[in-house]
């Protein structure tokens, strides 16, 4: 007869799938903390250059109304794209879920001024009057 001795608990070594599961998650996490969400609104607008520009914090909260309006003309309400004609009916749709009633533009440098006045005067059909630009900081002139 053997003699029963005590083996300690060890637990079985992590399979090659397990580990293969961590490691992909674990990329996954850091592309997502590395490289934000790209939008329409943010990906090819090239912003005007300021050099005392504010601060608008408000304009990335969820659910602020953003438009972006890019060099060729395209017009993105949030991720959509849509006409000029339409956006009155979607600032008013907009506004009973946005945190404040200002409406931030996202306007290329290159964009014609004329389409500009334009979205203007749709957003202020739409009931709204505040619009903020935003913008980009200009590096100071080096002496």
């Amino acid at each position: 007869m053997k003699a029963l001795g005590f083996r300690p608990f060890s637990a079985p070594p992590p399979s090659t799938f397990t580990t293969s599961m961590f490691f992909t998650f674990l990329v996954v996490l850091i592309i997502e903390v590395v490289w934000p969400m790209n939008s329409h609104c943010g990906s090819s607008v090239d912003l005007p250059r300021v050099t005392h520009p504010s601060a608008m914090w408000q304009a990335d909260r969820r659910g602020a109304i953003v438009i972006a309006v890019f060099r060729d003309g395209k017009i993105f309400f949030a991720n959509d794209q849509i006409a000029i004609g339409d956006i009155a009916k979607q600032v008013q749709k907009a506004v009973p879920s946005s945190p404040d009633r200002t409406v931030y533009l996202r306007i290329d440098v290159r964009a014609k001024y004329s389409q500009v006045e334009r979205i203007l005067d749709e957003i202020s059909k739409g009931g709204i009057n505040d619009v903020a630009f935003l913008v980009n900081q200009a590096r100071p002139a080096q002496n």
